[in-house]
């Protein structure tokens, strides 16, 4: 008991303490001065459900094509829901909505007047700005808000993430973000593909709950994902908003072949950055190294690459 207390307080004191070296280096977006504990759920986390619908659609074109449409693809409709409270806003985009995606979502937009329309009825659409604003304080009125989506991780946070960098928001959206889950990795844990076709969310929705809806609807989307109570979850399945540049941080790493692009993947839904590691190292050697990856899960054999 006295041993694991001791081992408590070594932790606690690495993630507190204060750095023995130069200055940390502060990288965009990520605290870097206060290592991350192993996530905990304490039953006070709020589910919230949210999806995107865009300009551009890029489920079957290359990788390096789809990071290129990825950063220029405009938000067209954002919508969340808490299980009580809807958030639904059309965005007016700049760039042109692609022909196959209004065939999808049903949304056009004409420039010459300003005008969205939804399966041609106009619609009101308003600045992109707005719209995060107003989603940062939605989600702000939850307490620790646990963003879920189908698909999220490749796709909507992406695309959110840089839309919330341009306008110079995403490190207040980050104040208000406990985390993230994507339910298309818990979907295809717990459905083989053999037994329900695949495991896209309209899928899903028909097979399990015996229900159609209107598909590319992004409020459609989160009400319907909401009411799929047949998955199950757990403090391993929640991944930091910023996954991708904690993940970044570990190219060096991933070049130099000291680590995998999985490692790196892993460590970084975590919520562990190369600096964090290297902070703990600071503070107190290598055992402060090593008590942090054996917490979040990993193993401490090799720590000295991380130094």
């Amino acid at each position: 008991m006295e041993s694991k207390k001791l081992k408590d307080n070594q932790r606690e004191s690495v993630k507190e303490g204060d750095t023995y070296g130069g200055e940390i280096e502060v990288q965009e977006h990520i605290d870097t001065e206060t290592i991350p504990s192993k996530m905990k759920f304490e039953g006070e986390e709020s589910v919230v459900v949210f999806d995107l619908e865009t300009t551009d659609a890029w489920n079957k074109v290359t990788m390096t094509l789809k990071l290129t449409l990825l950063l220029k693809s405009d938000i067209t409709q954002l919508a969340a829901f808490d299980g009580t409270t809807v958030f639904n806003e059309y965005v007016s985009p700049r760039e042109v909505i692609s022909p196959k995606v209004s065939e999808l979502t049903g949304l056009t937009f004409d420039f010459s007047c300003d005008q969205m329309y939804h399966h041609g009825k106009p619609v009101e659409s308003r600045d992109i700005q707005i719209v995060l604003l107003e989603f940062i304080d939605f989600i702000s009125k939850k307490k620790k808000p646990i963003l879920f989506g189908h698909n999220i991780a490749a796709f909507d946070i992406p695309i959110l993430m840089n839309k919330l960098r341009q306008q110079s928001l995403l490190s207040e959206f980050m104040l208000h973000i406990y985390g993230c889950i994507d339910t298309i990795k818990l979907a295809r844990r717990k459905f083989k593909t053999k037994d329900i076709g695949n495991h896209k969310q309209q899928t899903l929705v028909t097979k399990l709950l015996g229900i159609e809806y209107d598909a590319h609807n992004a409020c459609a989307d989160v009400t319907s994902l909401f009411q799929l109570e047949h998955f199950e979850y757990s403090e391993k399945d929640v991944f930091p908003f910023n996954a991708a540049l904690l993940t970044d941080s570990y190219i060096p790493l991933i070049r130099a072949s000291h680590i995998t692009k999985l490692t790196a993947r892993r460590l970084a839904h975590s919520g562990l950055c190369l600096k964090h590691l290297q902070l703990a190292f600071n503070r107190d050697s290598e055992n402060g190294l090593k008590s942090i990856l054996l917490e979040h899960g990993f193993n401490a054999k090799n720590s000295h690459i991380f130094y």
